[in-house]
């Protein structure tokens, strides 16, 4: 059986990479049901979100659409 990861998440009004944590918090660039750890690219408003990637932690950006990758103190940007 073969699960897709871009299935369960939507992008919003906001483009640009989103932690999948920001999915539950209601104002965020994600809709639907997305892995915390993982990061998503959203291309355009209402379409499936690309996984880009799985983080040790997802490091929220300093606004909507600059999200990113952390493992330990080390940040990599996407």
């Amino acid at each position: 059986m073969i699960i897709s990861i871009e299935a369960q998440c939507n992008c919003g009004s906001y483009m640009g990479v989103h932690c999948g944590e920001r999915s539950y918090d209601g104002s965020s660039g994600l809709k639907g049901t997305c892995d915390s750890n993982i990061i998503y690219q959203c291309p355009a408003p209402n379409v499936p979100a690309q996984s880009k990637g799985y983080c040790s932690y997802c490091a929220k950006g300093g606004k909507m659409g600059t999200d990113y990758c952390a493992i330990g103190r080390e940040g990599i940007k996407i």
